[in-house]
């Protein structure tokens, strides 16, 4: 690396983070992605069938082999949404989610639709929503960017039948404000009291996506080394700090190896509490305490990794609004929602995440609790924005992109200042409608042509 240049900057090592260097590598050839992420935790959030739709449109169009190929990288990973103790299955076919929601939630389609929907064809039903999803990850790539992405484009596009459902799921789920509140704090990483039409046609396409899990080794190496045979250079050090000349990241500094030069910093989504970095927003906001709980038995023993999704009414808008839990073996792993304040350390949150737990597993397994043999917790690194509408009642609600949340660089003395060179995509920033609205502002990089 060369000491005397400046670098176009990317703090992370994730797929996300590669998408940006091939947009950014289009502009310049002096990109670096900053790899010093020691910590491992196995709950991120699916992939969906659109989404993986503008991936592979994306590698087709572009000819980069990863993301041409990301069926290769995926597994099904069917989850379950444990809503006041009813459990609905979903992650699977459309077909199968739809029938699975009819029969534990038929209100959410305004009680109108069972009967008819078990006429439907398995087959033909599926197919839709393929080629659906398939040709609308098509145009969003290649005709949409983030600022006009809207409902009109959808709706125009979307088969009779999905309208038809979706119109009804529309009526429906007014009538029941904790499952789509859960659906769009899960699906648009978000906590809000109310939905725009098209937000509530995103959340639809979820509920009847399957969802996969990215093999995300196989698929960052793979991404790696295109992103190396297009001229971008891998940084594996240890930052130490980083130093700041004016209003701009000016410098980072290593532990074991020469400072790095910072032309343009981008910061992929969940990756700066590590750094010197705070969110300036008067917005109430939540993050996420990771843990980690190994027992000496569990009531099941899982041979395949169990996701499930817990809430209920009193949890709504108060502390861990909602928790997932994953379960392997004897293990658990929990992600929990909590307040976001800035210097907040895990042991603030222990009690009253133990005590939530507790209460989630008994949803589980009814009575069993025992003390785990090992536990381990840490502050996560997401942010969940709450938006600032007033009440649940769904209304005429207009879609808009939210506000850009500024990202302030703290100094040597905790001094906060605005940063003109640093760069913030998906997860607290304009983010909108979930990975969705990310990879949208990803593509968005790529200079016009």
């Amino acid at each position: 690396m060369n000491d005397a240049k400046s670098y176009t900057t990317l703090l992370g090592k994730n797929y996300l983070s590669f998408l940006m260097s091939f947009g950014l590598l289009e502009k310049t050839k002096e990109v670096v992605i900053l790899d010093d992420n020691n910590i491992s935790f196995p709950i991120s959030g699916p992939l969906y069938e659109l989404e993986k739709n503008i991936l592979h449109t994306w590698g087709r169009d572009l000819n980069y082999r990863p993301l041409k190929e990301i069926k290769s990288y995926l597994k099904l990973a069917p989850i379950s949404f444990i809503i006041e103790g009813m459990q609905v299955q979903l992650g699977r076919s459309p077909w199968q989610n739809l029938r699975e929601m009819l029969r534990k939630f038929p209100h959410i389609f305004a009680d109108e639709t069972p009967s008819t929907f078990f006429y439907q064809e398995e087959g033909h039903f599926n197919e839709s929503y393929f080629v659906f999803t398939a040709r609308l990850g098509e145009i969003l790539f290649r005709f949409k960017n983030a600022p006009n992405l809207n409902l009109q484009t959808f709706i125009e596009n979307c088969p009779f039948e999905i309208k038809s459902l979706f119109e009804k799921f529309q009526e429906g789920i007014s009538q029941d404000r904790l499952f789509r509140f859960l659906c769009q704090a899960f699906f648009q990483r978000k906590i809000s009291r109310n939905a725009s039409e098209f937000e509530l046609f995103h959340v639809f396409l979820c509920l009847l996506s399957p969802h996969y899990e990215v093999d995300k080794k196989s698929f960052e190496n793979d991404l790696e080394g295109t992103f190396k045979e297009s001229g971008g250079q891998m940084n594996l050090g240890v930052v130490q700090n980083m130093e700041f000349k004016g209003k701009k990241l000016w410098k980072i500094n290593f532990n074991e190896q020469e400072p790095l030069v910072a032309r343009d910093v981008y910061l992929s989504p969940g990756l700066f509490p590590r750094y010197q970095f705070k969110v300036a927003t008067k917005r109430s906001m939540y993050t996420c305490v990771n843990l980690r709980w190994k027992f000496e038995r569990l009531p099941v023993d899982y041979r395949e990794i169990k996701k499930i999704v817990l809430t209920a009414n009193h949890r709504m808008g108060a502390f861990g609004p909602y928790s997932e839990i994953r379960l392997l073996g004897n293990t658990l792993w929990a992600q929990v929602l909590v307040p976001y304040e800035v210097g907040a350390k895990v042991e603030f949150y222990k009690k009253s995440i133990t005590d939530l737990l507790r209460e989630d597993l008994g949803n589980i397994w009814g009575s069993w609790w025992e003390e785990p043999v090992e536990e381990n917790l840490h502050m996560g690194d997401s942010l969940w924005p709450v938006v600032d509408r007033k009440s649940f009642s769904l209304g005429k609600v207009e879609f808009r992109l939210p506000k850009k949340i500024s990202v302030k660089g703290v100094s040597e003395s905790k001094k906060l200042f605005g940063l003109k060179n640093l760069h913030y995509l998906g997860s607290f920033g304009g983010e909108a409608l979930g990975l969705l609205s990310t990879l949208m502002e990803i593509k968005d990089l790529r200079p016009y042509k």
